[in-house]
């Protein structure tokens, strides 16, 4: 995308209608004729046309960001979506399980007992969803972060290089204007839209190494989910513990889908 912007704007002018201005003129301080002539009236016209190109593929890339931007929000939409109905078709199936083993239960004791059971593992449901929540919630913005901080470096790169090129223009109309050779120009012309070149290619290589800033929160998140997942087991061992020793240690159906 932006070495689209980089070569297309640039290459019709400075490499073909440049081209045909490389003949010399007499240096003077007064209104350049013949083919120097020539070459300033190029310079005024593809001003014009890379400008509007430059602005173009700004605003190309400004719309770019905004699609990736809610694409990024339909995803994370789709996902919370889906995680809640899960949630959801899990209190359902759980809710039959507690009734099944109420209706085991044939003395108020074991009905106590598996009251308190049920009462466990909704603490561990609520806790587990809680750390999970957050751990998401936690990664996004580190997300979003690098993201953000990568769109305004890529926009300042932009900015920096469509002023370099229209710097480069204005020293080139203004070098013809005084007199100037015109290959002399036009070779000056061309290192400097070279160096701006150049330089935004590094410049932007350099921002888009931005995984390695998420490995961090990528790892962090990993392990918040990892103790959630640690944590609600250990609840849920204990709460089936008590369940079975208020059963006399009967074999009971306690299997959650967790």
């Amino acid at each position: 995308m932006h070495k689209a912007l980089i070569t297309g704007a640039i290459a019709t002018f400075a490499l073909g209608n440049f081209a045909a201005a490389q003949s010399t003129s007499t240096a003077t301080t007064t209104p350049p004729t013949g083919n120097a002539k020539s070459f300033c009236t190029k310079v005024i016209e593809q001003d014009i046309k890379i400008q509007k190109g430059l602005q173009e593929k700004n605003d190309h890339t400004l719309q770019n960001q905004n699609e990736n931007q809610k694409k990024l929000d339909q995803r994370r939409s789709e996902n919370d979506t889906k995680l809640a109905d899960k949630r959801k078709a899990w209190d359902k199936n759980s809710d039959g399980r507690f009734e099944k083993l109420l209706g085991k239960a044939d003395t108020q004791a074991k009905k106590d007992a598996i009251t308190a059971y049920q009462k466990a593992v909704a603490e561990a449901v609520t806790a587990r969803r809680a750390a999970i929540d957050a751990a998401n919630e936690t990664y996004r913005k580190a997300v979003n972060t690098a993201l953000t901080t990568r769109k305004n470096k890529i926009n300042t790169l932009l900015e920096a290089y469509k002023k370099a090129i229209s710097d480069a223009i204005a020293k080139a109309k203004a070098d013809c204007q005084a007199g100037k050779d015109s290959k002399t120009v036009r070779t000056a012309f061309l290192a400097a839209t070279k160096a701006a070149h150049q330089k935004f290619s590094a410049d932007k290589r350099a921002v888009e190494k931005i995984g390695s800033n998420l490995e961090d929160a990528r790892d962090a998140h990993n392990e918040a989910i990892h103790k959630a997942q640690k944590n609600f087991s250990a609840a849920i061992e204990k709460a089936r513990e008590a369940l079975k020793n208020s059963f006399g240690n009967k074999k009971i159906n306690t299997k959650l889908d967790d």
